[in-house]
């Protein structure tokens, strides 16, 4: 057997040259082959309902289909591989922070009383603290002291570190976010700069941000939300993730609820329970809402009416949705596809917890970050690995991608502007 369908399959078409197959099923989705070895290279759903025939055009570049719901329609066939792109380094502005020899041995002092105390949690609250100031996030005594708690806490993760632990006061990038060129971060003290400039800020550390029609949204650990340079009324519970569309602002709290806001003020006008044990991060395509927690990942109208729900085996960390389906990633480091037909794969690990993913705005490109500081790019039609980057000797626990894929940022102890360059990476004579 070649593959398979979820659906029964309704038509099939070999390429002229017979390179390539494609097929189609009773559920609206369409899987292109190799013929010679029968993998899928790309998958997508191309009707509501059943495709009832196909029609390729002879340099396999063009796909025509026809759907039971009475709609012709045209899809553009890339099926040159998809090659890793070069990366390109651009760091963000400085940070602005004053690393003195003092402030690092007082918060290594601080790590081993604790560590000597039995207080793992304070202990690797102190080395990240320590970690955090430029120019110490190498040096050997932070790394054999991170080592000790890692030691202490058996094979725990950063993440599970921050889930007991305050977070640190000063220095990582809490999240970021992109809108076209503009780089926005929200860090743990709560201070919020958009290309560098600070624009504003919270309390406690910033948890979420968001563009939205231009403007920056951002929601922090005491309930604060900002909107621009207004301060709107608080949340009940903190708000740990955004998500902005035509429907609204839709904001995951850490109580379990989701709450939609008023654009214009900021009041709550509607909320329901999502996840019991608290939202880890919410997504939104335009028409439907996406929500993760320890219990996995759920779909949701609007108005909060339930869509659907699936598990990845592990507490869900990240979610982004696309065209393409939803991707999410766990503490187990596995990174998975949930298509539109409600199915789920995995599309590969990192070798440590994934903290966040990220989408281009075709759906075809995704990045992700762990725990361990690395960085993986995806082929999301492919469902396969591109390239494995360490970025950081820290966790990375945010990442941000173009609309284009012409650049990922990562943020942690330092935030880095990666550009993805394709065009270096084609191979010669492509």
């Amino acid at each position: 057997m070649v593959g398979r369908h979820e659906a029964p399959v309704t038509a099939l078409r070999l390429g002229a040259d017979g390179r390539f197959a494609v097929s189609a099923d009773a559920s609206g989705e369409v899987q292109v082959w190799r013929a010679d070895t029968g993998r899928v290279v790309r998958r997508f759903a191309a009707h509501p309902g059943e495709v009832v025939d196909l029609a390729l055009s002879a340099d396999a570049a063009v796909l025509w289909t026809v759907g039971a719901d009475a709609t012709l329609r045209r899809f553009r066939l890339d099926l040159r591989p998809r090659p890793a792109p070069h990366l390109v380094v651009r760091p963000a502005p400085a940070e602005d922070l004053v690393a003195h020899q003092a402030g690092f041995e007082a918060a290594l002092q601080a790590a081993h009383a604790a560590l000597v105390a039995g207080d793992a949690a304070a202990a690797a609250e102190a080395v990240i603290r320590a970690r955090a100031l430029p120019g110490y996030g190498r040096a050997p005594e932070a790394l054999q002291a991170w080592r000790a708690v890692v030691a202490r806490r058996g094979r725990g993760t950063l993440a599970d570190v921050w889930g007991e632990a305050p977070r640190p006061s000063a220095g990582p990038a809490a999240r970021i976010a992109l809108d076209g060129d503009r780089l926005a971060e929200g860090r743990w003290d709560g201070v919020v700069r958009i290309d560098g400039r600070v624009v504003g800020g919270h309390a406690e550390a910033v948890l979420a941000l968001a563009f939205g029609e231009g403007a920056l949204w951002s929601t922090a650990a005491d309930g604060g939300v900002r909107h621009g340079d207004q301060r709107l009324p608080s949340l009940p519970s903190a708000g740990e993730g955004l998500a902005i569309d035509r429907a609204g602002v839709f904001v995951g709290c850490a109580d379990g609820w989701v709450r939609r806001l008023d654009p214009r003020t900021g009041e709550i006008v509607g909320a329901w329970i999502a996840h019991p044990g608290g939202v880890a991060a919410v997504a939104g395509d335009g028409e439907r809402l996406w929500t993760v927690g320890r219990d996995g990942a759920r779909g949701w109208t609007a108005a909060g009416e339930r869509l659907g729900r699936v598990g990845t085996g592990a507490p869900v960390t990240g979610v982004a949705a696309g065209p393409r389906g939803v991707l999410l990633c766990d503490l187990a480091g596995a990174v998975h596809r949930w298509r539109p037909d409600g199915s789920i794969t995995r599309l590969g690990a990192h070798a440590h917890a994934a903290l966040a993913v990220a989408l281009s705005a075709d759906g075809r490109t995704a990045a992700s970050v762990d725990a361990g500081g690395a960085l993986h790019l995806w082929d999301v039609s492919a469902e396969r690995l591109l390239r494995a980057v360490p970025v950081d000797e820290d966790a990375v626990p945010t990442v941000a991608m173009a609309p284009d894929a012409s650049s990922v940022v990562t943020g942690g102890r330092r935030v880095v502007r990666w550009t993805l360059d394709w065009r270096l990476a084609q191979p010669a004579g492509q």
